[in-house]
């Protein structure tokens, strides 16, 4: 089967580049939303009050980073959450949300959550983009296999 696969080298390639260039686009965010997951602490819902909303863009960077400033209520502490679209054109300021906190310090609010979609094997999340990009890879990575052998 290999060396049937062996005379089709060109399409292989293809496939080959194909495949990484997906799993490189989508494995991204796919990887980072899955740590920032799994780093989560879902027993402890933090309650945020938004107090203002808006976006900054760093320096070199595409797009800017949407963000709320507001303060968690039990402890009245004032914060800076970055958020996603979603979160920034679906909440009011004055509304409370709930948000959870990482290990690391990082918030992700309930939408950003739910928007993941997040399959758990074992005792491990992971998005739903990362087990298409994980397959990706891997065929990838056997055609590559394939045209070196």
């Amino acid at each position: 089967m290999i060396e049937k696969l062996k005379t089709n080298k060109n399409q292989l390639s293809k496939l080959m580049i194909i495949s990484f260039v997906v799993a490189f686009l989508g494995g991204q965010d796919a990887v980072i939303s899955s740590i920032r997951y799994n780093q989560l602490d879902l027993i402890n819902v933090i309650n945020f009050k938004i107090e203002e909303k808006y976006n900054k863009k760093k320096d070199g960077a595409n797009f800017p980073d949407l963000n709320f400033k507001g303060k968690i209520m039990t402890t009245g502490k004032e914060q800076e959450i970055k958020v996603s679209r979603g979160d920034f054109d679906n909440h009011t300021i004055g509304e409370i949300i709930e948000v959870f906190k990482t290990k690391s310090g990082e918030f992700m609010t309930q939408y950003e959550i739910n928007n993941q979609r997040i399959i758990h094997i074992g005792n491990k999340g992971f998005s739903f983009v990362f087990i298409p990009a994980f397959i990706f890879f891997m065929i990838g990575l056997f055609s590559l296999f394939v045209i070196l052998k």
